[in-house]
């Protein structure tokens, strides 16, 4: 009985000293090394900095005429001063954090640790800022130092601009004008530039030749400007922006779907199947061409996309450009369908059977419905299966739909994954399993993605809710095809 306050004696005493080293110790040898070597980087950077505005005025002073142009010389100094600022603040946070290294305070740990992230971002960021502002001032120098070589350039390219052949590129733009009218506007914009630029050749051609003769001691700020607007004209070469409009173009006649097949978490990856069918013309049944390959890709990025196997994770319809491409899942094929009130369209039509209505695929688009739903026989989607699936595109969401005992129908859950895509890895590592509905399972496993869900069976008006949509962008249609299927006509 006499031991026991004694006992307590001994565990008060162990939580003081651990209080002691917790709350009153020193500051980690680690974090003190940081703020060390933090104030040597900041020292450097100062100097740097310095420098750099130094020879920004230096330059300045010797070249007013060429500095003024475009107002360099008003840009650069404000820019620089923002450097200073951004070093200023760095200053301010190192300071704070000299104050920390003399209390030598472990309790200053995470204050320690803040202020260093953020001493860093600003020191980085007044270097980089200097440092660009150098860099185009000793471009524009080393353009007035070679001028003479510049000009020489500069009617060089402008005569091989003048005679560049863009033909084929006008060509197809005014096919693609016709076939594809909503993009008329655009597609013409950029042609106009593109012409416009190849007539801006023939005068900076005439504007090298014209400063050519001039002595160095005439030339002037208007004359600097004529060189550099013909000079950057040419860096942006014309040639680049006529292959980017031939792709344009070219993808106007393609559409393509980027298929989730399957997930491995060791390592993390994907398999896609891309699949892309070209045409030559609106309505023309086209070759399709399918491409499956894994994809490394991080856990977050994983986790994104866990809930999709066996549904188009990506869909760029023809007559749109890859960037007007919708990222978010979907089960396959749908996008193909016309709706209901349309009720055909060159990919398939709407029967009316049996008391409802069902997608039916014409004999020449069967391939690219075997392969959007990975060479399984299709089972006829019912009309309010696709009425539920554009609600759900409406909103932004995904569409995982039902099935007639209330199990999800598409995604990484839904019946239609476990039943033919059995063979994937993910259902072979159990990834089904964490659904209620797969064999052995109990419960649905936790969802990655936020938002509204959509999808009920024809007699319900709720139901279970399910995934999330992806943000996430997959697949380019410039990419090299394996199988190929079908033929032009």
């Amino acid at each position: 009985m006499q031991r026991k306050p004694f006992t307590v004696l001994v565990v008060l005493l162990a939580v003081f000293i651990g209080w002691v080293f917790v709350v009153g110790g020193r500051l980690p040898g680690a974090i003190r090394s940081e703020i060390q070597s933090a104030k040597e980087q900041l020292a450097d950077a100062s100097r740097v900095v310095a420098t750099d505005r130094d020879l920004v005025q230096r330059d300045s002073a010797a070249n007013p005429d060429l500095f003024r142009v475009r107002g360099f010389d008003q840009q650069w100094p404000a820019r620089i001063s923002e450097a200073g600022i951004a070093l200023s603040e760095a200053q301010r946070y190192q300071a704070q954090l000299d104050d920390i290294l003399r209390q030598n305070k472990r309790s200053s740990e995470k204050t320690a640790k803040d202020l260093l992230a953020r001493e860093r971002v600003d020191r980085e960021t007044a270097v980089a800022k200097a440092a660009a502002v150098e860099a185009e001032a000793r471009k524009r120098v080393a353009f007035k130092d070679n001028f003479t070589a510049t000009l020489t350039r500069i009617e060089t390219q402008g005569k091989q601009l003048e005679g560049a052949d863009f033909s084929h590129t006008e060509a197809a733009v005014h096919k693609a004008e016709q076939d594809w009218p909503a993009k008329k506007t655009d597609l013409e914009s950029r042609l106009i530039v593109l012409e416009t630029r190849k007539k801006d050749a023939a005068e900076w051609v005439e504007t090298a030749k014209s400063l050519e003769s001039r002595p160095a001691a005439q030339l002037t700020t208007a004359d600097y400007a004529k060189a550099l607007e013909a000079e950057e004209g040419l860096e942006h070469a014309p040639t680049a922006d006529a292959q980017q409009l031939d792709g344009l173009t070219h993808q106007l006649y393609t559409s393509w779907d980027d298929v989730l097949q399957d997930l491995d978490k060791d390592p993390y990856r994907e398999k896609i199947d891309h699949i892309v069918t070209t045409v030559s013309a609106p309505g023309d049944k086209g070759t399709t061409v399918s491409d499956e390959h894994w994809n490394d890709i991080s856990r977050d990025q994983w986790a994104q996309v866990e809930n999709n196997v066996g549904m188009t994770i990506a869909h760029k319809p023809l007559g749109e450009y890859d960037s007007e491409a919708t990222r978010i899942a979907q089960p396959p094929g749908f996008a193909y369908m016309a709706s209901p009130a349309e009720g055909r369209n060159q990919y398939g039509y709407w029967e009316n059977r049996d008391g409802g209505s069902f997608w039916h695929w014409l004999p020449e688009y069967l391939i690219l419905s075997s392969l959007l739903n990975h060479h399984t026989t299709y089972v006829p989607v019912p009309s309010y299966d696709w009425d539920r699936y554009r609600q759900a595109q409406r909103y932004g969401q995904t569409y995982y739909g039902h099935d007639v005992s209330g199990a999800p129908k598409y995604g990484s859950h839904g019946t239609f994954t476990q039943q033919h895509y059995s063979s994937s890895r993910y259902v072979q590592t159990g990834g089904f399993s964490g659904s209620k509905y797969g064999s052995g399972g109990s419960g649905l496993s936790s969802s990655s993605s936020s938002g509204k869900k959509f999808g009920a069976s024809p007699s319900e008006s709720g139901g279970h809710k399910f995934g999330g949509s992806s943000g996430r962008s997959f697949g380019s249609s410039s990419r090299s095809m394996g199988r190929s299927f079908g033929r032009r006509r």
